[in-house]
Order: C-alpha cells, then structure tokens, then sequence
C-alpha cells in the first residue's frame, strides 16, 4: 500500500514539471488524431490505436498522468468529433485505462509479461466489463448479449495490441537512453 502512495504521489509531482506536461498533451493529441482512424462496424464494436499514446503517457509519467490524459483525449474527441452522444462511463473507462497503464510501467522495466498483464487488466476490467455496461446502458442492450461479439474481437486483438505496446514502448526507452533525454 505504502508502494502505490508513492507511485500515485510521485506521478501527480510529473504534473509540475513543463516538460512532462507539453510531452503528455502531446501524446494526448496524438491520442485523439489516431482516434479518429477507428473502425466502427456498429455501436457496440471499435477497432482503435488511441490506446498507444495513453500507454506511453502512463508508462513515463505514471498513473495520474495517464488516467487525466485518458480524460483529456476522451473529451477532446467527443467535443472535436462525436460519434454519437456523450456518456460519461466513457470517460471513466479512459481515465482508467491510463491509470491502469501508469500502475503497471511508471517507474518499472517493460518487459513483454509486464504489458501482457497491464493489457488483459485494461482489456478485462474497462473493456469487456465497463465498457459493455456502459453500451448496455447507453443503448438499452441486453449485458450479456454483448459479451460474445466483445469477446471475440478482443481475444483478436488482444496479441496485436499487447504488441503494439510492447514494441513501442521499447522503441521509446532505446530512444530516450540513447539520447540520454530525461523525462522525469
């Protein structure tokens, strides 16, 4: 417990520093421009890469850093483009998927299994089960109609994301060790 008040403390001190705020709203940009390239087959499925640069927020300025990016780019992208009406359970799911990334790479060697189990906690608790309440409650679904379609897609694309993350994140710490650039 002692661990996670430090982390969350020493992640919301990034939030002084004009470096770690310029990169965040960078990467929150980022995260709504790759937004709009979704695919949307209907209201209850969508296929996006906007996960990445909220990984990337969480991994180098932690988890509050990550979960007020996740509620920036959701607003963002609601006020720059809606794609139907707002629902603030989407917006909670944002900000918990990049505090769920903060948790588990601030401060911390990425290694594959680290991502593998940031991703399934992201995909299990925000996507399958949140999420699916939420679009059961905004679209007066029945909850576990969903779960099949849901399921399925993200048992796809739960290897291709999880390595998407992976790959990027190590691209990221060989850049910044090389150029010796601090983010912290």
């Amino acid at each position: 417990m002692k661990k996670f008040a430090g982390l969350i403390i020493s992640s919301a001190r990034e939030l002084k520093s004009v470096l770690s705020l310029a990169i965040s709203s960078m990467l929150t940009a980022l995260n709504v421009v790759l937004g709009f390239f979704t695919i949307q087959p209907n209201e209850l499925l969508k296929f996006t890469f906007a996960f990445i640069p909220l990984s990337i927020t969480g991994m180098l300025y932690g988890p509050v850093a990550g979960g007020l990016a996740g509620i920036a780019g959701d607003l963002l992208k609601f006020f720059i483009k809606p794609t139907g009406p707002y629902f603030i359970g989407f917006t909670i799911s944002a900000f918990l998927t990049g505090f769920i990334y903060g948790l588990f790479f601030y401060k911390n060697k990425i290694t594959l299994w680290r991502v593998a189990l940031a991703h399934l906690t992201v995909v299990i608790f925000v996507q399958l089960l949140l999420n699916s309440v939420w679009i059961a409650v905004l679209y007066d679904k029945a909850f576990l109609a969903l779960l099949p379609a849901r399921v399925l897609k993200n048992f796809i694309m739960y290897p291709i994301e999880t390595g998407m993350i992976y790959f990027v994140s190590k691209a990221l710490e060989k850049i910044l060790e090389r150029s010796r650039i601090t983010t912290r």
